[in-house]
């Protein structure tokens, strides 16, 4: 699988969630969450924090 296979697949794997696109009990209501294959894993109060989140997590992964 070449790199950009990789980059194409974890773009698809992370998402970020908008607030009521998201069904949580637990989560904070009005809040962004970002998920991947295996659920959701972190809440933020703001879309771009979010975004930086999830972009940080697939670097992690390319770069791990």
């Amino acid at each position: 699988m070449t790199e950009k296979e990789n980059l194409t697949e974890l773009l698809e794997q992370w998402s970020v969630l908008a607030p009521g696109q998201w069904d949580n009990e637990n989560g904070p209501e009005g809040w962004f969450a970002v998920c991947n294959d295996e659920g959701i894993v972190a809440y933020f109060a703001d879309e771009p924090t979010a975004f930086r989140f999830r972009l940080a997590e697939i670097n992690r992964e390319l770069n791990g």
